[in-house]
């Protein structure tokens, strides 16, 4: 009876630990800059989200962002890794 009961339980943390592990690597975010995709007055429309989407999948998220040294707001991609 104590090896059912301790077959079960190993059953079962694995099986928590296997849903566990998926969601924990989909929470993960990469980023990716496109300084080629100039922003128009800071918006992501119509050029950055579009891009972005296009490229790396319909999750896939854009926002304008400035640095020194490149002229304008470029476009940064955020998506899923």
């Amino acid at each position: 009876m104590a090896k059912l009961l301790t077959f079960v339980l190993l059953v079962a943390a694995l099986f928590l630990v296997g849903t566990m592990i998926p969601s924990t690597k989909a929470a993960k975010t990469c980023y990716q800059i496109h300084t080629e995709i100039l922003c128009d007055q800071g918006k992501v429309e119509p050029k950055c989200l579009p891009f972005c989407k296009q490229k790396f999948g319909p999750q896939a998220g854009g926002q304008c962002i400035e640095n020194i040294g490149v002229e304008g707001p470029f476009c940064a991609c955020n998506y899923p890794c």
